[in-house]
């Protein structure tokens, strides 16, 4: 069986404050994360325990385990997407600004969606 390592004071208070600051905001998916790291620590239960209760398959639950032991609170959080990079091209871009500046208010035929 799989358990989450002994966790420090610093990391149960950690975990603690995630769960119930009303400054973080955790999307629901996050939560589950936190939880199921919480309570694998605080009452051992075995991961085919969580699974049914959180109604995950039992491999994100590992992996959930491996982020938090490798990286901490911040492994159990989703991506930050706004750091991707675009697809398109600066000349693209340039493009369709200028289509957009001609006829803004008519998008959907810039778009050929008529």
């Amino acid at each position: 069986m799989r358990f989450i390592a002994p966790l420090s004071i610093f990391q149960e208070q950690e975990l603690r404050r995630y769960l119930s600051s009303s400054n973080v905001k955790l999307l629901p998916r996050e939560r589950k994360r936190f939880s199921c790291i919480f309570l694998s620590f605080k009452y051992k239960l075995a991961i085919k325990d969580f699974s049914v209760q959180f109604d995950v398959s039992e491999n994100s639950i590992k992996n959930w385990f491996n982020r938090y032991e490798s990286i901490g609170c911040l492994g159990l959080l989703d991506k930050n997407m706004a750091h991707s990079q675009s697809s398109l091209t600066t000349e693209s871009e340039e493009v369709i600004l200028a289509a957009v500046k001609q006829t803004p208010q008519n998008l959907k035929i810039l778009l050929g969606l008529r």
